[in-house]
């Protein structure tokens, strides 16, 4: 039996367009098989999607499962979040079966990006529900800095004002633009 290594991130969030101030201590399980680069991002995507009740998912070990997932008071899935490698067909799933839910994906390179958004062009149709999905693609800077943190415990300050981050990682300043995508409907 593995035992996840404990990663302990203090988080100071700001969202000047959602005017969001918080905040978070959050303790992140990171599986044997995980690298830091798809550890980091988890992370990442936690800062930009953040909510109330946003919580990490089981990990990489659980085939389709969220990297990030938040469920409404109802107790139904409200936001699911993948990182790294989703597949189109992936996502298409989640959308379709959580009607009500925010879908979000987070990139971790442009190829993967522009491969997602290819295979989508060629759809016939769009599924049901897509409009709920926005896709992330971070600084490519930014990531390549974070995945080589092997500090257990790590303080970050993260901004996000007008699609740009700016990141300050235990002291070392990052910053670069964010690119988004709000799936059409």
């Amino acid at each position: 039996m593995y035992r996840p290594e404990r990663w302990e991130y203090r988080l100071t969030l700001t969202d000047v367009e959602r005017g969001l101030n918080a905040d978070r201590t959050v303790v992140v399980g990171r599986h044997p098989s995980e690298t830091t680069e798809h550890l980091a991002l988890r992370v990442l995507a936690f800062c930009l999607v953040y909510e109330e009740g946003l919580s990490f998912g089981p990990g990489v070990c659980v085939g389709d499962a969220p990297d990030l997932m938040a469920n409404d008071l109802t107790g139904h899935l409200s936001l699911w979040v993948g990182c790294g490698d989703v597949s189109a067909d992936l996502a298409k799933k989640v959308v379709q079966h959580n009607r009500d839910a925010k879908a979000h994906i987070v990139f971790d390179g442009e190829e993967r990006y522009a491969a997602f958004t290819e295979k989508v062009r060629h759809w016939p149709k769009l599924p049901r529900n897509w409009g709920n999905l926005t896709a992330w693609l971070p600084p490519p800077s930014v990531l390549a800095y974070l995945k080589e943190m092997e500090t257990l415990r790590q303080r970050w300050i993260v901004t996000l004002a007008g699609g740009h981050l700016y990141l300050e990682a235990d002291g070392v300043v990052l910053e670069g633009p964010v690119q988004s995508w709000v799936a059409p409907t």
